[in-house]
């Protein structure tokens, strides 16, 4: 997927919603101008999963020291 956005920050986050970034999720600028394979409930969920599967890698990393 490639699209621009002013208001997504390097983490992959959305500084105008303060949450993940899901381009067309509600609120969101792009929110109703493109056309996706998959509805914003399944990308969304889909982001959250992948985020928590990241945050516990992370914390799993830093037992391991």
């Amino acid at each position: 997927m490639t699209f621009a956005c002013p208001n997504r920050d390097d983490d992959g986050r959305c500084r105008m919603l303060d949450t993940l970034c899901v381009p067309g999720r509600p609120g969101c600028v792009q929110e109703g101008t493109a056309t996706f394979a998959l509805d914003v409930e399944t990308r969304i969920r889909m982001a959250e999963e992948q985020a928590a599967l990241l945050e516990a890698k992370k914390k799993s990393a830093l037992r391991r020291r």
